[in-house]
């Protein structure tokens, strides 16, 4: 197999190198005729090539995200892109799962509505079934954060405006202004 040492064939095996294939082959009978074959190849006469591997498989996002550490945030609104490519066989499709759910064909960027935690677990598969499987963590968030205000001192006075009351407060206060969000 390719320009390697003839080895004696004594049932069907694997190929475990990838690439080029060359394959020579002599039968030797009884009394040791032997008859060297040749390169063998498809009855075309084409080049026989081994894929053993799956397609390279990535994704990417559109829409708002934020990434830190090892999970992306997203909103309602943010799309998942899956790809995958093979130099070799060609690519073929990709399914993917979330949170373990059933597997499902992925034809075109697709978003996810409810708020939490995901884990997008996903296949590529080359023209001869080779596969790869790959996975992305997401959070995603659709809640803005909930604002809280302080002022440094209270206040004892108010004031009437367009028949509205509010709150007066002197020229020295300081206004303290914090944030959270949930995720």
């Amino acid at each position: 197999i390719n320009g390697g040492e003839f080895t004696l064939y004594e049932s069907p095996f694997y190929l475990t190198e990838p690439g080029d294939l060359n394959v020579d082959v002599m039968a030797i009978d009884k009394v040791n005729n032997r008859q060297r074959i040749g390169e063998i190849s498809d009855t075309d006469k084409t080049r026989s090539y081994v894929d053993l591997s799956g397609p390279d498989l990535n994704y990417s996002f559109s829409g708002p995200s934020f990434v830190i550490r090892d999970t992306t945030y997203l909103t309602k609104d943010s799309k998942i892109i899956l790809t995958g490519k093979d130099s070799e066989s060609g690519f073929k499709e990709i399914d993917y799962q979330l949170k373990g759910n059933a597997l499902e064909d992925y034809t075109e960027p697709f978003s996810i509505a409810n708020e939490g935690f995901y884990n997008i677990t996903y296949n590529g598969y080359d023209n001869l079934q080779n596969s790869n499987t790959s996975s992305v963590l997401v959070q995603v968030d659709n809640t803005g954060p909930e604002v809280f205000n302080r002022f440094s001192i209270s206040s004892n006075k108010f004031k009437s405006v367009a028949g509205e009351r509010l709150t007066v407060y002197p020229p020295h206060v300081v206004l303290f202004l914090s944030a959270t969000d949930k995720y």
